[in-house]
């Protein structure tokens, strides 16, 4: 039963999203960080591929988007400082790692 409310929950929470993609994007504003390429590490499949299929959904539907790829840490703290700056006008605010 507990299953069925959270997925419950979150089909509602999605559809509300899509439910009103006529507000202007700087209601709702998204930081999305794909990073796939790590110095220490091994290349990662997936991260800036689901990045780019995140962002562009979320454009889809009225985000206005700040968007990095395998970002250093001076590049992903511009993004954040970026996205910072538009969550003061921002009804709704989501961010995707």
């Amino acid at each position: 039963m507990r299953q069925f409310l959270l997925v419950g929950s979150i089909a509602v929470a999605v559809a509300s999203l899509w439910a009103q993609p006529t507000q202007a994007a700087t209601d709702r504003v998204a930081l999305v960080i794909g990073n796939s390429a790590y110095e220490n590490a091994p290349q990662l499949a997936n991260p800036s591929n689901d990045a780019s299929d995140m962002a562009r959904a979320l454009r889809k539907i009225g985000f206005d988007v700040v968007e990095g790829q395998n970002l250093n840490k001076r590049d992903m703290e511009h993004k954040i400082r970026e996205f910072g700056h538009k969550l003061d006008k921002a009804g709704l605010a989501l961010f995707f790692y």
